[in-house]
């Protein structure tokens, strides 16, 4: 006696059991690693069929085939029917709302980063020689300018007392 699993749309063979083993060499690929039944299925009477990691395109009608030396002593039809799981929307949202915030900062200061405008041109190095001539008159130049900040300062401060 052995249990024979069909699905009748595409019509392959989904999982073969019999004399409490499985049977699998003539298994749809489709349905590699992903099926299995109880090996006390048919002492039992039970002869469900477990079926992993189901997706959509697992949804049909599948058959039941209860064989007894090669020939089918009865039959039974299982509708199923696998809807898209709403999960894996929720889980895209959520990596989304903690990756894209990351994502969108790095964007932000690389693309500052590499609009800093940097000279293209030679560096210019200024040196002062000090002179005794030129210094004194530089000393005069700026003890003038600075005499000048200082009383517009005083000034300022002043105005800004009265006000």
């Amino acid at each position: 006696m052995r249990v024979v699993w069909k699905h009748r749309e595409f019509r392959i063979t989904v999982h073969v059991h019999g004399s409490n083993v499985d049977d699998l060499r003539n298994q749809s690929q489709r349905y590699t690693n992903r099926t299995s039944m109880r090996a006390d299925a048919l002492q039992t009477g039970d002869l469900s069929l477990t079926l992993r990691n189901p997706t959509v395109s697992d949804s049909g009608t599948y058959t039941c085939i209860l064989q007894t030396g090669g020939r089918e002593e009865s039959q039974a039809e299982v509708q199923l029917k696998v809807k898209a799981s709403s999960v894996s929307v929720h889980r895209l949202f959520c990596h989304l709302v903690v990756f894209c915030p990351y994502c969108i900062s790095t964007a932000l200061l690389l693309s500052i980063y590499y609009k800093k405008k940097t000279p293209k041109g030679p560096a210019v190095f200024m040196e002062m020689s000090q002179h005794d001539e030129g210094n004194q008159r530089l000393n005069e130049y700026y003890e003038d300018m600075t005499s000048d900040v200082t009383t517009e300062q005083v000034f300022c401060a002043a105005e800004s007392v009265s006000c």
